[in-house]
């Protein structure tokens, strides 16, 4: 209140008299003349166009107000704005084809009219616009509410402007409410007037590409009798759609409203969406109460509302003509003495910024001198075009009355701002905003929806059908990998089954359904899902699929509170057979008991001896595991021995998994049972493949949790486990699930997203069919003998539907099942479904039915021969390849930073390529591991290697070189081969200290050899080094030194080492290097280190043009993955890095990587745009290989074999190794050829020359011992140049201070001490003279002196008003500051 008092003061202060009068020295008042503006103005006035009429007579007293406040406030200048409106202002008619083109004609014959503000319907701006550009084509035009996409067209337009924007946006914006409350079914019903249809043709498009189906389109005339609209409102009906969008002028709109409620279409359940010509509209205390009532409830889209500043003037302006009311007419009035807010229609706002633009642009020309008072309205006519196009550019935007800065687009179009409004009562409320960044954006008020509720309808099902909320738990977090997969897949079938439902005209209730995601804490997850859909009003739950799951949710459903029947249709657990503690839960899936006995069938049928058991520890996998032991011991007939239980947590990660399938394979199980969900299976499938526990001599079975995978971007381990045999509940067949294929068709689903699955293959779907069919039908049953009605209390409908559910209790009260046509879904008496199983083989691409299980006989039927590992069609049971243990070593600890990145890729790579050696058939043996993280140090690697478990056969590792010696000192004692594939330090060729030791790089005396020929070619004659102290880095760049210096051409200006890898030491040290007077300048330590390096250089100037960086391996193995503004500095960098991997095994290893999950397995390529990855990687796979082909070559030859003793075999290993020393006995590698080992048990000296060049590291050459330095492109240094920086003989910084110290002489001193003295009494001297002059009279300091140029009161007034105009929340005033607008 206090607010808008204030701006009222103001408002009078800052403008008491007529702000054009110019008071001149004297005192008298003179009154330049002024160009005087005289602006058409084109609306719907005629009387037969009713409501439509009624705006357009609304926006006519917005544009007298808009040319008064513009005068009043604007115009400071020359420049006014005419207020003779008698012939300004013309009728656009009731055919604007014919009538705007008159109104057009009329205006453009007046030849004082300059500009003319309209039309308000596009076909009038079309009409008019075409007048203007074929008999005057100076004319300009700005629209305030033509919103056609065609006026967008300049070459038919050409000068036409609109401050609304095209209605290309709020097509989208209608397209983004309907996607936001997820409808997906809507049809439309429009007139065929140029904007109407554009707009509804747009915002069909834009639905399609949401996935947003339009049933039905019904269009009418703009003239249409009511008759006629009734007829095309029939056609929606018809068409059963709930939601439909009305595009229409106010008129035709509210007819369609009439005729909509007529027919019983304006209660729950319906959904009406109004464009802005329903919207823009208010309706009045004047507006027949049918039509207010008819469109009670529709929610719509139109421009924003009236804000700040103008706006506010605006309606102080209207409210002043009160008393005139009749000649200023508005909505405005209606809510003047109610407790609704001040409101004006929508495109108020638009009227006042069309005036507003000429009057900008008419001033801006008279400042510019272009015009003056006098000039001919001809000339004025042909100079505002130019001047208006001027607004097409951001930064000439102004202050609109929407209250944001807006400008013309290139087309001339308006910003997009767009209201999501709701009426309630005679107002459009503001319950949400659009804009074309956002989308929709929600505001704290309700909606009312028709039927007077704030539930939002669904677009589900008839209208007219009783609809009922049920609730899906969905485990679709993708934290559940492969299991998200499939709960998506299960959440698609759901959708289609409800949908069905929906349509059945056979049943009298339809389904509204809210979702609820889970994730991998099922306990925790489950329970807070089943309490917000128990809170949610949902009558019963379908779900979830995890018995754990289930079990967490059905505590919460079932409590006394809730009482929600739950229908599961995948949780298995026999726990849940438990009614004392479960009482609402069902599942039209049956109890794992049975499924425990369908297993063991499987040994009846091949008499295997013995098996082994991995599975989860929850109730799922964990209970059908202990139930299945329990079942095939107990088998009489065939007696079973268990040998080994392996049980694991749910979502176990790899380091947790592998040790106990690796224990599975140590008992020596041949046939063995993997009993968990999908994604705990996928883990073990590739534990597996890796351990070499797959193809011919290994049978796997698996629960139906397991054969539900698919394999999705993992065909490697779809290719390892061929052969496997398991359980499924039964696939659907039959004439209803045939129904149900045939809607999901119908829907354009043939496929489930992301699977080659087809619904008719996967798991669980016609039981998922059966659990939504059967509460379909017993509620349905409910409402036709009026039990229940969509009045019920919601506990009441739970309880009723529980009972009615129980009494589906045998297959002759049950109801048809999806499973098949003669099989009947019913539940026992635990409430559980009936025991339905099919027998599935992996192969090829997919699970094959090849039986069923009969719960009868308890045995499997086989009707074709499973296919078995190996390719056989008869289990075939043997001893497995030897496999040995390797500890992997990488750096992985999270203080290593772009380091560990590199370490989790290596790490990667190296279980890939374990993978793919295990699955290779030339090699007799496999590997099994442990990954061990070296840590952050020297002395964290030395510990980890000390405490390496006793069976550990092989080391690979680590990266860093001190590591490498840390862990060959620490295991040496126990002689176990080790093999790193980038530790380059030229320490550890000495054999005497580490004779256990190999690498499959080379040592770095080459590769400086290798950097100093790059100086040395490049005539780089001073270079700066700097380096950690480490073993690697310190070593190698003596190295170099040293061969530089020997060539008596390199200076080396410095030579920096730190070691405490903080940024405090690298700044001294890069502050000494640069001080050097080197630019050329050489870095020498692991990725991390040099990545700080890199960061301080930046913060020191000494990177870009200038600068040169050369870099070891360590610096070139920086992806700059996490830091690109260290790629971008560092562009022109060079270094070497060994060479990179090539040839088809390497290839092999990309493939395969390419198609894993990037979380699982991180690298280089998942976001590189070429299969490439970071360095080092080659050499990785060459450490297996290397092992690989030794270990076999020793078994071939049988010099060793499974039972040798490990210190034997370790021993003949190093032997083998060392015996590959040249290209005759190397192995092919990863990069492309034969590698060995030397003498010093090193790989080659090969290395890449690379340079930093966009975003990746470029090959510009190579380097080897043999072939020397070759560098085969041009090198791009720093600044995008091709030759190198030249270096000065000293530091020009250094030179400049020593030039400015020895310029300043003693001499030099005196004399500008002199001069100071001089300047100083000078300064007084004037001083006195100013004072003097003021004690005389004669003013010096007057006030404007120092006046701010910039700066005046109106500019402090400005900002009250703005913070006043600002409380115009949505372009109204609210109740409490009424009274002061009408002091």
């Amino acid at each position: 209140m206090e607010n808008l008092v204030l701006v009222i003061f103001l408002l009078a202060v800052v403008f008491p008299t007529d702000a054009n009068n110019v008071t001149n020295p004297n005192g008298s008042q003179s009154s330049p003349k002024k160009i005087k503006i005289k602006l058409g103005f084109i609306a719907p006035l005629d009387s037969s166009l009713g409501a439509t009429s009624t705006l357009g007579k609304e926006l006519e007293s917005a544009f007298k107000i808009a040319i008064e406040v513009v005068n009043k406030h604007e115009a400071k200048g020359n420049v006014e704005l005419s207020t003779d409106f008698t012939k300004l202002v013309k009728d656009g008619g009731s055919d604007p084809p014919t009538t705007c083109k008159i109104a057009a004609q009329q205006l453009a014959d007046d030849p004082e009219i300059v500009g003319v503000v309209g039309g308000y319907r596009s076909s009038c701006s079309i009409a008019s616009h075409q007048y203007f550009r074929d008999h005057a084509d100076s004319m300009t035009q700005i629209s305030y509410g033509s919103t056609s996409p065609k006026l967008s067209n300049k070459k038919i337009f050409p000068k036409f402007f609109r401050t609304c924007a095209s209605d290309v946006y709020q097509a989208s914006a209608l397209a983004d409410l309907v996607n936001y409350f997820n409808w997906k079914r809507v049809s439309t019903i429009t007139s065929t007037d140029v904007s109407a249809k554009d707009l509804t043709d747009r915002f069909e498009s834009q639905a399609k590409l949401k996935g947003i189906r339009v049933h039905t389109s019904s269009r009418f005339s703009a003239g249409a009798q009511p008759d006629t609209i009734d007829r095309k409102v029939q056609l929606i009906k018809d068409a059963h759609t709930r939601v439909n969008l009305v595009s229409a002028l106010p008129q035709n709109a509210q007819t369609v409203f009439q005729k909509a409620k007529a027919k019983g279409m304006m209660g729950q359940g319906w959904v009406w969406i109004g464009t802005d010509g329903v919207t823009s509209t208010p309706l009045s205390n004047a507006t027949k109460p049918e039509i207010k009532q008819s469109m009670q409830g529709a929610i719509g889209i139109r421009p924003s509302a009236g804000s700040k500043r103008a706006f506010l003037h605006i309606i102080v302006k209207w409210m002043a003509k009160l008393n005139n009311r009749t000649q200023y007419p508005g909505v405005i009035y209606d809510t003047l003495k109610t407790d609704k807010p001040l409101r004006t229609s929508a495109y108020v706002p638009h009227v006042y910024d069309a005036v507003y633009t000429y009057f900008l642009a008419f001033d801006r020309l008279e400042k510019a001198g272009k015009i003056k008072a006098g000039d001919s309205p001809s000339k004025l006519r042909r100079l505002v075009f130019e001047e208006l196009k001027q607004f097409t550019k951001p930064e000439n935007s102004y202050l609109s009355a929407q209250g944001f800065y807006t400008h013309f687009d290139k087309n001339f179009d308006g910003q997009p701002a767009y209201d999501v409004v709701n009426l309630q009562g005679i107002v459009w409320k503001r319950v949400a905003t659009w804009n074309k960044t956002m989308g929709i954006e929600r505001l704290n008020h309700p909606i009312i929806w028709p039927g007077n509720t704030k539930i939002p309808p669904t677009d589900k099902g008839l209208p007219g059908k009783t609809t009922f909320r049920i609730g899906f738990i969905a485990p679709t977090d993708p934290n559940l990998a492969g299991l998200a997969q499939l709960g998506k897949e299960l959440q698609m079938a759901l959708n289609v089954a409800v949908d069905m439902m929906n349509k059945d005209l056979s049943l009298s209730v339809d389904f509204d359904v809210k979702v609820q995601e889970v994730g991998t804490d099922a306990a925790s997850d489950c329970k807070t899902a089943a309490d917000r859909l128990a809170k949610d009003d949902v009558v019963a739950v379908i779900g979830a699929y995890r018995s754990e799951c289930s079990a967490a949710a059905a505590k919460v459903l079932g409590s006394s509170s809730h009482k929600v029947p739950q229908i599961s249709y995948g949780s298995t657990s026999p726990r849940l057979s438990d009614k004392t503690k479960y009482k609402y839960f069902f599942r039209t899936s049956a109890s794992d008991v049975h499924q425990a006995r369908a297993i063991s069938a499987f040994f009846r049928t091949y008499r295997w001896p013995e098996v082994g058991i991995v599975s989860t520890s929850d109730s799922y996998g964990g209970d059908l595991a202990s139930d299945f032991k329990k079942e095939v011991e107990g088998m009489s007939d065939m007696p079973v021995r268990v040998v080994s239980i392996q049980k694991f947590p749910v979502n176990g990660r790899a380091n947790v998994v592998r040790p106990k399938v690796d224990k599975l394979k140590s008992a020596g199980t041949k046939v063995n049972l993997i009993s968990m969900v999908r994604n705990d299976a996928e883990t073990v499938f590739q534990q597996i493949r890796e351990l070499g526990m797959t193809g011919k001599g290994w049978v796997w079975l698996a629960s139906d949790g397991a054969t539900t995978s698919t394999f999705d971007k993992q065909k490697d381990l779809e290719t390892a486990m061929q052969g496997m045999l398991g359980i499924q509940p039964k696939k659907g067949e039959g004439p209803l699930f045939l129904r149900f294929l045939a809607a999901w068709m119908d829907n354009g689903q043939p496929l489930y997203t992301g699977t080659n699955q087809s619904p008719s293959s996967s798991p669980f779907m016609a039981q998922l069919f059966d659990a939504v069919h059967g509460v379909a039908l017993a509620l349905s049953d409910l409402v036709n003998k009026k039990q229940i009605s969509r009045s019920t209390n919601v506990m009441k409908v739970r309880e009723k539907l529980y009972k009615k559910l129980k009494t589906f209790d045998d297959p002759s009260s049950g109801y048809p099942s999806a499973t098949g046509k003669k099989n009947i879904m019913y539940f026992d008496q635990r409430l559980d479904g009936p025991p339905r199983y099919d027998v599935v083989n992996l192969q090829d691409s997919g699970w094959i039915t090849v039986g069923h299980y009969d719960e009868k006989t308890q045995d499997i039927r086989i009707s074709r021969d499973p296919i078995f590992p190996g390719g056989t069609t008869i289990p075939v049971v043997g001893v497995g390849r030897p496999t040995y243990k390797i500890a992997a070593f990488f750096p992985l600890h999270n203080d290593l930073g772009s380091l560990a990145e590199l370490g989790r890729e290596w790490e990667a790579a190296f279980k890939l390529s374990v993978g793919l050696a295990n699955a290779d058939p030339s090699f007799k043996v496999a590997f099994s591991y442990i990954i061990v993280d070296g840590g952050p140090n020297v002395d964290s690697c030395f510990k980890a290697a000390k405490n390496l478990p006793d069976d550990i056969d092989l080391i690979i590792g680590e990266a860093r070189s001190a590591c490498s010696i840390a862990i060959s000192k620490a295991t040496r004692s126990r002689k176990i081969p080790q093999m790193s594939y980038a530790s380059t330090s030229s320490q550890l060729s000495d054999k005497q200290a580490y004779p256990h030791f190999f690498r499959t790089c080379s040592a770095d005396n080459h590769q400086a050899t290798a950097l100093a020929k790059l100086v040395i070619r490049y005539g780089l004659e001073r270079v700066g080094t700097i380096a950690t102290t480490d073993n690697y880095a310190d070593d190698l760049v003596r190295k170099f030194a040293l061969d530089v210096r020997r060539t008596g051409r390199v200076e080396i200006t410095a030579e920096e080492r730190f070691n405490l890898h903080t940024k405090h030491a690298v700044k001294e040290e890069v502050t000494s290097l640069k001080q050097s007077g080197a630019v050329v300048n050489l870095i020498s330590s692991t990725t991390d280190d040099a990545e700080k390096v890199f960061q301080e250089a930046i913060e020191q100037g000494m990177t870009g043009k200038g600068w040169a960086w050369l870099g070891t391996d360590g610096s070139t193995s920086s992806t700059f993955i996490n830091a690109p503004n260290l790629r971008l500095a560092m562009q022109g960098m060079v270094g070497t890095r060994p060479r990179a991997g090539s040839g088809q095994l390497y290839q092999k290893l990309l493939n395969i990587w390419d198609e894993k999950d990037s979380s699982l397995y991180p690298g280089l390529l998942h976001s590189s745009r070429i299969k490439e990855t970071s360095v080092y990687v080659a050499q990785v796979q060459d450490t297996i290989l290397a092992y690989a082909n030794a270990l076999t070559s020793l078994h071939e030859a049988k010099t060793i074999n499974k039972l040798t003793p490990r210190p034997t075999m370790q021993r003949e290993l190093v032997e083998e190794l060392k015996k590959m020393k040249d290209t005759q006995t190397g192995f092919t590698s990863s990069v492309g050829d034969k590698i060995f080992f030397d003498s010093n048990q090193d790989g080659p000296a090969e290395y890449d020359l690379v340079n930093l060049n966009g975003n990746s590291w470029v090959r510009v050459g190579r380097y080897s011992p043999s072939k020397g330095l070759s560098v085969r492109r041009k090198i791009v240094w720093p600044g995008g140049i091709l030759t190198p920086p030249s270096t000065p003989n000293k530091d020009p910084t250094k030179t400049s201070q020593s030039a400015q110290t020895s310029s300043v002489s003693t001499s030099g001193l005196v004399a500008l001490g002199v001069i100071f003295g001089i300047f100083a009494i000078a300064m007084i001297g004037f001083i006195g003279f100013l004072i003097h002059r003021e004690r005389k009279g004669y003013p010096t300091f007057a006030s404007n002196v120092f006046t701010r140029t910039n700066g005046s009161p109106v500019n402090e007034i400005s900002v009250a008003i703005d913070g006043a105009a600002s409380a115009c929340n949505g372009g109204v005033i609210t109740k409490s500051e009424k009274s002061q607008v009408l002091v």
